[in-house]
């Protein structure tokens, strides 16, 4: 049986301006980006809508090209490790690194 859950919505948002590729907030070791982690704050994040485009979020992005970062809470129900799960974006331009509790998906 295939479930479908609908992520579109409001989102927290922000540009990395730094793009600081390590985690220098000690939340964990190794190389995974200080914004991937689950326990960082996010209440100064802007919230946007999703699906949308940042240069849309405000004109302060209007010509901003870089990393930006969203972030959403969601949950699933309990489903047996051996369950596939797919996560589809469908409007990603270039790359997108996708965590999941701390975790790069698809690892």
């Amino acid at each position: 049986m295939k479930r479908v859950y609908n992520l579109n919505g409001q989102w927290r948002f922000v540009p990395d301006l730094e793009q600081r590729p390590t985690n220098n907030h000690n939340l964990t070791s190794g190389s995974t980006p200080v914004y991937a982690f689950s326990a960082l704050n996010r209440q100064d994040w802007e919230w946007v809508a999703v699906p949308g485009v940042w240069q849309r979020y405000g004109e302060k992005y209007s010509i901003y090209e870089g990393v930006c970062w969203y972030c959403r809470e969601f949950n699933v129900p309990d489903i047996s490790k051996d369950t596939k799960a797919l996560i589809r974006f469908k409007g990603v331009a270039y790359k997108a690194d996708v965590y999941i509790n701390d975790c790069e998906a698809g690892c």
